[in-house]
């Protein structure tokens, strides 16, 4: 990066409404690691998370340091939750802590989430 701004110099230049864009941009691409940060905490419950997707996330919090970014992120996602290849369709929501370094490298830690079940409409029998 000779002759550029680092990311970390660069973040903290630019005004809130840029640096949100910014930040997606470097997150957009990390997302499967939030997830696998999902399936290691279902995992320590004892339960299976399969087919997990970010559906939509936020950003919280915003604090620039001198050589690393944190962000905290709220999410909802959608997974198959429980043991078998049918598990049970569920929504998550959750948060969890982004930390990224000068090289645009994002590790999540802190990762919470709750789950609720999908409603799904019975079938009454009201032909076809």
């Amino acid at each position: 990066m000779i002759g550029q701004a680092s990311l970390i110099e660069t973040l903290k230049a630019l005004p809130p409404e840029k640096l949100h864009r910014e930040l997606r941009q470097v997150i957009n691409p990390t997302l499967q690691d939030l997830v696998a940060a999902l399936e290691r905490g279902a995992a320590m419950t004892g339960q299976t998370l399969r087919s997990c997707v970010i559906d939509d996330y936020r950003i919280s919090r915003v604090e620039v340091g001198e050589t690393e970014c944190r962000v905290v992120l709220t999410f909802t996602a959608s997974a198959q939750w429980g043991p078998g290849a049918r598990g049970r369709l569920i929504r998550i929501s959750g948060s969890a802590r982004a930390v990224i370094d000068d090289a645009a490298q994002v590790h999540y830690s802190g990762t919470t989430f709750a789950q609720d079940q999908v409603f799904v409409a019975p079938d009454v029998g009201v032909g076809d």
